[in-house]
């Protein structure tokens, strides 16, 4: 990225958007698993009470599948949760990331933990076997949520090791 392209971006940065109204961009992200362990180390850092650690691993097909060990009891050996990924975006309340637990007995520990009240972090909700993701509730204030509320429809896919995000976005 050019020194001009940096201090653009800031200068956009800076006057939260506003004014570029009509704006419009198109956003095509690659998250590989590497990327995403991070953020859930991170995730699972700031829930440390509750949570030993946290792995995902990418497949097919919009596979996700989601390592868990949990902090209490200790003995208790890490599951793992398979998650099917909706392609699409959810848009009720806002920009929403929605997968479906797979069926079995790793379904069942997600379930039992939600039975059990185990907390999650802000912005994920686990309902029956659907969790949802409520991406304005993980973003930060300030920078962050503008950019939220700019995304207009979001597509998922997957192939092992990497998931693509691709974004609309348009100033409101």
């Amino acid at each position: 990225m050019t020194p001009e392209i940096t201090r653009l971006l800031e200068l956009w940065r800076a006057s939260t958007f506003r004014d570029f109204p009509g704006a419009q961009l198109e956003l095509r992200v690659p998250f590989s698993d590497a990327v995403l362990n991070q953020i859930a180390a991170a995730v699972a850092a700031r829930h440390e009470r509750y949570v030993r650690s946290i792995g995902i691993a990418v497949g097919a097909s919009n596979r996700i599948d989601v390592r868990v060990a949990i902090a209490q009891p200790r003995w208790l050996p890490p599951f793992t949760v398979p998650l099917f990924l909706h392609p699409e975006l959810a848009f009720d309340p806002g920009p929403t990331v929605v997968a479906e637990v797979a069926s079995g007995l790793a379904g069942s520990a997600a379930q039992l933990a939600g039975t059990l009240g185990l907390p999650l972090p802000r912005g994920v909700i686990l309902s029956g076997r659907q969790v949802l993701v409520w991406l304005a509730e993980l973003a930060p204030e300030g920078d962050a949520r503008v950019f939220t509320s700019w995304i207009r429809s979001g597509h998922f896919e997957t192939l092992p090791g990497v998931l693509w995000l691709t974004l609309q976005l348009s100033a409101p």
